[in-house]
């Protein structure tokens, strides 16, 4: 039985109730005795999500730090929150009745759960999108130039990432692979460049998508190959 089983097991039949997270983990502990540090409420919530997750099991509602259970397969609708280290918390995607549209990629969430074309034009005033699954059309033709920054952009943001990396990774050696270090390392690297994106850079989703990148990552995913007159 899995945590979040056992979590499910703890919860049944107090829908509706709201628990705080000590709550939670001494209701498993007791039943099931696993240690605490390995029962994370925030990772269940149908409405916070973070990179570590593949967002796979919801049961609760985060509201203030207390969470209330709704159970499994729940037709949840509402946003989803998340808080990037360093940055302030911001909406990723929502619910439509049970169904989930997230405008924002996270490497370990299906990607057909992934509608960048949903994402709110103006975040400032908190417009969220109202669009539906079915308004979505995501154009695949631009311009590759159009993608590509400009010098002092790219200098810009090479400058950023090199300090940004140095500052986050005192302890790492290029030289070691495979280790904790290394992971820790490309994590933060990723996080850099999509932090130095998102301020200056604010539709290089947008771009990606329209230049039919996520489909392409799925053929490739699917075993698809690419013929030489395609690639060169």
């Amino acid at each position: 039985m899995g945590i979040f089983e056992q979590i499910i097991a703890v919860c049944k039949g107090h829908e509706g109730e709201k628990f705080s997270s000590n709550e939670i983990k001494n209701k498993v502990e007791k039943q099931f005795g696993i240690k605490r540090g390995s029962i994370l409420p925030p990772d269940y919530c149908y409405n916070r999500i973070n990179d570590g997750i593949n967002f796979t099991h919801h049961f609760f509602e985060e509201i203030n730090g207390i969470y209330k259970y709704l159970g499994p397969n729940y037709l949840y609708t509402g946003m989803i929150k998340w808080k990037q280290r360093g940055c302030e918390e911001r909406i990723v995607g929502k619910w439509e009745s049970g169904k989930i549209y997230l405008w924002e990629y996270f490497p370990k969430v299906d990607r057909d759960l992934y509608f960048p074309d949903m994402k709110p034009v103006d975040e400032t005033s908190k417009n969220w999108s109202n669009k539906s699954h079915a308004e979505v059309n995501v154009n695949q033709k631009t311009i590759y130039s159009q993608a590509i920054p400009s010098n002092e952009l790219t200098k810009n943001f090479f400058s950023f990432v090199e300090s940004s990396i140095k500052q986050k990774n005192q302890d790492y050696v290029p030289e070691q692979y495979d280790t904790p270090s290394q992971k820790v390392y490309f994590t933060n690297l990723w996080g850099s460049i999509c932090e130095y994106l998102d301020k200056h850079k604010t539709d290089w989703q947008q771009k990606i998508i329209n230049m039919g990148q996520v489909p392409a990552i799925k053929d490739r995913e699917n075993g698809l190959k690419w013929t030489d007159s395609q690639i060169f």
